[in-house]
């Protein structure tokens, strides 16, 4: 969909070591978009969309600059519609390999199922700095050419805890073993054109502490999931909200509907 647009969002992150939650965050999100879906720089669309959170609940409280990440450029980043640096843009889909899976259905809809494959994986086409390994399946309306999924899995040599977007800087503690995620998207109709479903992504950290020979391994669960979409009076936003330490507000998390219990 093109055009302005806002949504509120569901929220949730969750992050557990060696087996043991060590963080939850939920929250209610809001999101604005300038342009929508139109073919932009990165530069451009990190200016166009904002976010900011509205109500947050968490198990531990804020103590670092750490602990107030959300990940939430990250999930954007996901949107592989929305970001021009993936397989959509047509002048890198010659750096694919690309093969027809399968004709199906989704949602009540003819789909072809599209695998592709990045022969040389780099920050410009993946958004990750260390990205070594990238597929995925994207699934497309025979209808009316609409992406309606997408599946990426991909691989990496380290993990920048400011992102996957940015080097790793100093000397680290722990060394990288096993970096790898996968993040899904999908769309739905809005008004008769399309707008994001939701998105799921799920990150596993193998580190090793050189000092002990012990392994650690640290998966992150993030999901985001728009309701409310305005496009006929979107509320846009100026900034994005990087960090966030908000009070819990009880009486709101007492009424709201977490929409993916």
């Amino acid at each position: 969909m093109q055009g302005p647009l806002s949504s509120q969002a569901y929220y949730r992150n969750d992050i557990t070591e060696n087996g043991n939650l060590i963080h939850h965050r939920e929250a209610a999100v809001e999101i604005s978009d300038k342009t929508g879906y139109v073919n932009e720089t990165p530069a451009q669309e990190q200016k166009d969309i904002n976010y900011r959170f509205m109500e947050v609940r968490t198990n531990s409280p804020v103590s670092s600059l750490a602990d107030g990440m959300t990940q939430m450029d990250e999930l954007l980043s996901y949107d592989i519609v929305r970001n021009s640096s993936g397989v959509l843009n047509e002048n890198f889909l010659r750096d694919y390999d690309l093969t027809l899976d399968q004709m199906t259905e989704f949602n009540g809809d003819s789909i072809w199922v599209i695998n592709y494959t990045l022969n040389h994986p780099d920050i410009s086409h993946t958004g990750d700095f260390y990205a070594t390994a990238y597929n995925g399946k994207i699934y497309i309306s025979k209808s009316n050419y609409a992406v309606v999924k997408n599946e990426t899995w991909v691989t990496a040599s380290n993990y920048s805890r400011q992102g996957r977007s940015f080097a790793a800087t100093g000397s680290a503690n722990l060394k990288p073993v096993e970096i790898h995620y996968n993040f899904t998207t999908t769309y739905r109709k809005n008004k008769n054109k399309f707008t994001l479903g939701f998105t799921k992504a799920t990150r596993q950290n193998v580190w090793l502490n050189p000092k002990t020979g012990n392994k650690e391994t640290i998966v992150y669960q993030t999901y985001l999931l728009p309701s409310v979409i305005e496009t006929a009076h979107p509320k846009m936003l100026s900034e994005r909200e990087y960090f966030v330490d908000k009070p819990y507000n009880k009486t709101f998390w007492d009424s709201f509907n977490a929409m993916v219990r």
